[in-house]
Parts: structure tokens; C-alpha cells; sequence
């Protein structure tokens, strides 16, 4: 990665201010500029009115006043008019190894993350969902969390927005 996409990464992970108007957040930024110019972005369903926005979990259990960036980018998206709602579906309940942190080798295996989460609530009806991360390299960790909300929604559409 490139020395400037690491900055955006980390201002994305740490929720730090926009390099384009430093008065806002990265993320509120983001979630604006998507709005703004929703017609030239080919978002299809998975930011559709009918969507249920969901992020995927930290490594470890959530601590209160922790940030969680996930869902600070799907409420900042639904805020800007995107999805039906945010739900936090699935929590962590044991922590696993970051992998942003973690070396190839040594990485939280699919099966690890699976293993270490479940489903914190059930809505009644879901029609779509979306994932909502911060970054996405490889998957390691959206791909469990698919499996898990399969499992609780077979048949229900699910797609993965990251910034």
C-alpha cells in the first residue's frame, strides 16, 4: 500500500479528519460525497431503501465509548439517506487477533472468526442486507460473518460495502 492510501486508511479506522474539508470527519465526509453524487456510483440494491445496514464486529468485544468504525459509517450512510436502518446484528463475544495487525501466516482463520461470534438480535423481517466495513483486504472477516447471518436469514441477499 501506498504511503497516502495507508493515511486514508487510518483516518478512516480512527474516524480522523477528511484531507478534502478538514472541518468534517473522514467519514461523515465520505458518506456526504456518496450522497451528493449517488447517480455516478453503481451502488444497485446494496444502499437500496430496503436494505438493512449491518457492521461487520470489531476483533474483540465492543467497550463502551469504544469506536467502532463499521458502525459509525453506517449510521453517517443512513444518515445521507442510504438503507432502511442500521442494526448491529452480530457481536463479538470472544476476541480473535486483528488481522490488520497480524502477519499472512498468523492471521485469524474464517473458521476462528465464525467461532467467535454470534447474533446479538433478531429484527423481524429482513429483506436485503449489507455489510458494512471500514476496509477490506482479503475478507477473513466479512466472509464469517455472511455465514453467520445466512445461517439466522437463508435466502435473504446479502452484499458488503467497505469504504
Amino acid at each position: 500500500m501506498g504511503r497516502a492510501s495507508v493515511s486514508v486508511v487510518w483516518s478512516v479506522k480512527t474516524d480522523g479528519l477528511s484531507t478534502r474539508d478538514p472541518s468534517k470527519r473522514i467519514i461523515v465526509a465520505a458518506a456526504e460525497h456518496l450522497a451528493e453524487n449517488r447517480d455516478r456510483y453503481l451502488f444497485g440494491s446494496i444502499l437500496s431503501d430496503s436494505t438493512i445496514l449491518i457492521p461487520v464486529p470489531k476483533s474483540a468485544p465492543l467497550q463502551k465509548g469504544e469506536l467502532w468504525a463499521p458502525l459509525r459509517i453506517a449510521e453517517e450512510l443512513h444518515r445521507a439517506g442510504f438503507g432502511a436502518a442500521v442494526e448491529p446484528l452480530v457481536e463479538r463475544h470472544t476476541p480473535v487477533r486483528k488481522s490488520s495487525t497480524s502477519r499472512a501466516g498468523n492471521r485469524p482463520s474464517p473458521e476462528e472468526h465464525y467461532l467467535s461470534m454470534r447474533l446479538a438480535s433478531r429484527p423481524l423481517m429482513v429483506p436485503e442486507i449489507t455489510l458494512v466495513d471500514d476496509v477490506v483486504i482479503k475478507g477473513r472477516t466479512s466472509f464469517p460473518v455472511t455465514a453467520r447471518l445466512r445461517d439466522a436469514y437463508p435466502g435473504v441477499p446479502i452484499s458488503l460495502f467497505a469504504v
